[in-house]
C-alpha cells in the first residue's frame, strides 16, 4: 500500500516544481545567501506535496477515462490497487503538510538585504498555493473540457510555481520571466496534447473529451509561434534587465534557442512530447544545455 501511495503522488512530475527556484537563481546574490537557498528548498518541497494531492484528486475523478489510456491504467487508482478513500485521505494529509509550511515560510518571512524589490504581500506563499489549488480543483472538475484554456490554467499554474518561490525570499521576480515562463508552459501543454493525440489515437477524445477540438496540425502552428514568442520574450528579458548582468546574460540566448529547438526536434520527429518530464529525464543534451545556462546564470549574477 505504501509503494501504491508513492507512485500515486507522480514524483517524476516533481521536476516541474522546479520553477520555485527561479527567484533563487534570477535576484542577484539571493543563491549566495545560506538561507534563501533553504526557503527555497522549503518551498519546493511544499509545491511537490501540493501538486502531488491535486494528482490524487485528478486521477480520482479521471479514472474510468484513465482505464482506457494503455499506460494511465496502470496508475494506482485506475487499476483499483489502491481504494478510493485511501487514495483521498492521503491527499488531505498532504494538503495540510504543504500548507503548514507554506504558513511557517509567511510567518518566518525574511528579505534579501540589497538585493532585488522587496515583495509587500503579507502571506504571499500561502496565497499562491491557495491561488493554485483553486486553479486547479476548478481545471480539474470543469476547465480541462475546454480547449486551449484549458493549456492557458496549465501555464498560468507553472507561474504560479515561480510566484510561489519569490514570495518565499520576499522579492519581486521580473515580469519578463514571468512571461517567459507562461510561454513556455504554453509550448509544453501544447506538445503534451500532440504526444497525447498520437498515443491515443481515434480514441484520443474518449481519454481526454477537448481533444477532439484539437488537431495535430494546429497544434503543431501553435508550437511554432510559442516556440518564436519564447525566444523573443528571453531575448527581450535580457536586453531590457534593469542590472548589469543584462548585457552578459545576451550570451545565454543561444543556450535558451538550443533547448527550445532540441525539444520541438524530439516532439515533431519522435512523436514524444506527452510526458514531458520523461524528456527532460532521457535526453543528455537537453540535461546538459540547461546544466550549462544555469551554471551561466549564477556566474553572471555573481561576477557582473
Amino acid at each position: 500500500m505504501i509503494a501504491y501511495l508513492i507512485k500515486s503522488m507522480r514524483y517524476r512530475s516533481w521536476t516541474k516544481n522546479f520553477l520555485v527556484f527561479g527567484a533563487l537563481f534570477f535576484v542577484p546574490g539571493a543563491i549566495l545567501q545560506s538561507q534563501a537557498v533553504t526557503r527555497s528548498v522549503f518551498v519546493f518541497v511544499a509545491y511537490c506535496l501540493l501538486a502531488s494531492g491535486l494528482y490524487i484528486i485528478n486521477d480520482v475523478t479521471d479514472r474510468k477515462r484513465d482505464k482506457l489510456h494503455p499506460l494511465k491504467k496502470h496508475r494506482p487508482i485506475a487499476s483499483g490497487k489502491l481504494p478510493i478513500s485511501t487514495a483521498l485521505l492521503f491527499a488531505l494529509t498532504l494538503f495540510i503538510i504543504s500548507f503548514a509550511i507554506s504558513i511557517w515560510l509567511d510567518l518566518t518571512a525574511f528579505s534579501i538585504a540589497g538585493f532585488g524589490k522587496i515583495m509587500h504581500i503579507k502571506f504571499g506563499v500561502t496565497l499562491t498555493f491557495l491561488a493554485y489549488f483553486i486553479l486547479i480543483m476548478l481545471y480539474t472538475f470543469f476547465l480541462k473540457r475546454i480547449s486551449i484554456l484549458d493549456v492557458i490554467i496549465i501555464a498560468i499554474g507553472f507561474v504560479l510555481r515561480a510566484v510561489a518561490g519569490a514570495a518565499a525570499l520576499n522579492v519581486e521576480i521580473s515580469q519578463w520571466l514571468l512571461l517567459c515562463t507562461f510561454l513556455l508552459s504554453v509550448y509544453l501543454a501544447l506538445a503534451k496534447r500532440r504526444g497525447e493525440m498520437l498515443q491515443l489515437g481515434d480514441e484520443s477524445a474518449n481519454h481526454r473529451e477537448n481533444l477532439a477540438d484539437y488537431s495535430v496540425p494546429l497544434i503543431e502552428q501553435l508550437l511554432t509561434i510559442t516556440a518564436a514568442a519564447n525566444i523573443i520574450s528571453y531575448s527581450l528579458y535580457t536586453f531590457m534587465a534593469d542590472n548589469a548582468a543584462g548585457t552578459y546574460l545576451m550570451a545565454t540566448i543561444p543556450m535558451v534557442v538550443f533547448g527550445i529547438f532540441r525539444y520541438q526536434a524530439i516532439v515533431l520527429f519522435k512523436g514524444e512530447g506527452a510526458n514531458p518530464e520523461e524528456i527532460l529525464l532521457k535526453d543528455r543534451a537537453i540535461q546538459i544545455d540547461i546544466l550549462v545556462w544555469l551554471i551561466a546564470v549564477v556566474l553572471i549574477f555573481k561576477f557582473s
